[in-house]
């Protein structure tokens, strides 16, 4: 069996493009979120997507509470946007501060500067590697204002 660069295989892995999204939930009636990257939809009928989670970020504890997630989709205007989810907030102060939100019909904040939003129900979950696919059923979903999602290419394709 051959042996390969881990540099080499980084960089290839790095070159697959995603986009940027801030996937958002509840905790004690509170948003919190973080951004993902490695999102994908796997479904038309019903229209399903599937983010894949570390296994060590605290959100998905509450994912797994609440059942339900929003997505909002980046794009290059927005995508300063996801800042405050990169860091810890100070103390009492949340990511979402100064952030204009909307609302779900499942009641999910969502940012009102991304380009759309997804309204998401989980459905089922598949632990893979260092990461838990988490598969969910969009149930609604609107395009905010027109243009192409911020496309996003990593250095190393074995990290954030």
């Amino acid at each position: 069996m051959p042996t390969h660069d881990p540099s080499s295989l980084a960089r290839a892995l790095g070159r697959l493009p995603s986009g940027l999204y801030v996937v958002s939930t509840l905790r004690s009636g509170a948003p919190v979120g973080f951004v993902a990257s490695l999102l994908q939809q796997v479904g038309f009928a019903p229209p399903m997507l599937c983010v894949a989670v570390a296994k060590e970020r605290e959100p998905l504890r509450d994912l797994r509470a609440t059942g339900r997630f929003s997505l909002s989709m980046l794009d290059g205007a927005s995508r300063s946007r996801m800042a405050p989810f990169l860091r810890a907030p100070a103390p009492g102060a949340s990511a979402y501060d100064g952030l204009a939100l909307g609302h779900t019909p499942a009641g999910l904040p969502y940012l009102e500067e991304g380009l759309a939003w997804f309204d998401c129900r989980i459905v089922s979950e598949h632990e893979a590697g260092d990461h838990v696919a988490v598969f969910a059923e969009v149930e609604a979903a609107a395009t905010l204002r027109e243009g192409d999602p911020h496309v996003h290419l990593r250095r190393n394709g074995l990290s954030y």
